[in-house]
């Protein structure tokens, strides 16, 4: 029988990069899957606001996530228009963006549960978080804040900006005191804090006007100059001191944080660190005098680093928990790190290797057999994994994400995951929000109103 074009449909899987801060928003990667055979196709991605950036491959990382992605090719020329990551929020809670453009919320009480009640909750196009915080941006650029409240105030010179394009917040851990930091679209950046938090922004980097990125640990700021200079302030056991040696460098690329550590991937594929040794703030010769670094993927004491051959290398707290054998492997698809250095990569063939907590004898453990898989995310102590099918196997703490035996018979035809610190929400094909773990993890805390008014991808 000869094909016809209807004959070839896409199916777009997993779920888009988190934004947030630290482990929670290491960059994911989407797969194209022709829908009927459930094999992996070549397709062209480009992010909608810029239709001749092209990539072509069948899986694509996803590294703008508030932009609608557009896949197709010529023999599936349907395609797919995938909507925007819309399910993050506070690390403790959830956030999701409804297809109204209204968040809804749930999780941990007092960190970010409350649907936000401000007026500014309409057409958002992002929601940032912290582990007890949420910040929204809407389609004015406007910004708003829940957390202790479900409308935490923001000062009125903050409140007045209407070119607001991202936001970094963090929460110190002596005494709770929360700080946020906006770039505006003229690459200014502003900061606001709660009373009482001990480090204000430099009065010399707020007359700055030609910032392009910037980063949080849980005590300080980071930025990155479009000439590629980078500037920190803050606690100095947290990377606000900006060592001497870093400040006449021009290539900074990307940043990174953990809880202590700011980490800069340079455009010629060196890393430099900065901030609490113990944490990773002092690379180790070996990893120093690399020039073939792609990526960073932080957890809470610690980092881990994918080389150019795909190669892993990893510094901090914890050493030498990925076995050799796994970390010198060049055919690794994707790696995803939690919170407490539970960590898993993407083989070929749909294998997966963890590490970690995963060997705690109390801990639901991975399968032995588990093939099929294309999507991997990453709570703090648990893995969850995507198969092409559109089941789900999850593995860890049993009561944070672990076990999905309360939602078991619900986990079908699932289109994404997304991480929290207590659990993990899937979104499946019909719009349904699936949820298990503790602190929102119960499917009677998901916002009735979410239900079937949230839409992964449009086919």
């Amino acid at each position: 029988m000869e094909h016809t074009t209807e004959n070839f449909d896409l199916k777009i899987m997993g779920g888009r990069t988190q934004v947030g801060m630290s482990w929670a928003n290491n960059e994911r990667k989407l797969v194209a899957l022709d829908k009927n055979t459930l094999e992996p196709v070549v397709v062209d991605w480009c992010y909608e606001d810029a239709p001749d950036d092209i990539f072509t491959g069948s899986m694509f990382a996803d590294t703008k996530p508030t932009k609608r992605l557009l896949v197709n090719s010529e023999l599936y020329v349907r395609g797919s228009l995938v909507n925007i990551s819309n399910i993050g929020g506070a690390g403790s809670s959830f956030a999701a963006i409804q297809d109204n453009g209204k968040v809804v919320a749930w999780g941990l009480p007092g960190e970010a549960d409350a649907t936000p009640t401000s007026d500014r909750n309409h057409d958002v196009k992002v929601v940032y978080g912290s582990d007890d915080t949420s910040v929204g941006i809407n389609n004015l650029n406007q910004i708003f804040v829940w957390g202790k409240t479900s409308d935490d105030p923001i000062p009125d010179d903050v409140a007045a900006l209407n070119d607001v394009s991202v936001v970094k917040c963090l929460t110190t851990w002596s005494d709770g005191k929360r700080a946020f930091l906006a770039l505006r679209e003229n690459k200014q950046i502003v900061q606001w804090s709660d009373p009482g938090y001990q480090w204000p922004m430099p009065e010399q980097i707020a007359e700055m006007a030609d910032f392009v990125a910037i980063e949080a640990t849980n005590g300080a700021f980071a930025a990155i100059k479009e000439n590629g200079h980078i500037v920190a302030w803050g606690d100095p056991l947290k990377g606000g001191e900006l060592p001497a040696y870093l400040n006449d460098i021009s290539d900074a690329k990307r940043i990174f944080g953990n809880d202590a550590v700011f980490i800069v991937l340079h455009e010629s594929g060196k890393i430099s660190a900065w901030g609490d040794s113990e944490r990773g703030g002092t690379l180790p010769e070996d990893i120093a005098i690399l020039n073939d670094i792609i990526n960073i993927y932080p957890y809470y004491s610690g980092f881990t680093a994918q080389r150019a051959n795909n190669m892993l290398v990893e510094w901090g707290w914890n050493t030498n928990v990925i076995p050799p054998e796994i970390a010198n492997r060049t055919d690794i698809i994707d790696v995803q790190m939690g919170e407490e250095h539970t960590g898993a990569v993407l083989l070929p063939e749909g294998k997966v290797y963890s590490w970690g907590k995963f060997s705690n004898p109390h801990y639901v453990q991975q399968p032995d057999d588990l093939t099929g898989v294309i999507h991997i995310c990453a709570s703090p102590d648990c893995m969850a994994a995507l198969k092409n099918d559109g089941s789900i196997v999850a593995w860890g703490h049993p009561d944070q994400g672990g076990d999905t035996t309360p939602v078991a018979s619900e986990l079908y035809d699932i289109r994404a995951i997304y991480g929290s610190i207590y659990g993990f929400c899937a979104l499946r094909n019909d719009g349904k929000v699936i949820v298990w773990g503790e602190y929102g993890g119960d499917m009677s805390n998901v916002p009735p109103e979410l239900q079937n008014n949230i839409t992964y991808a449009w086919e």
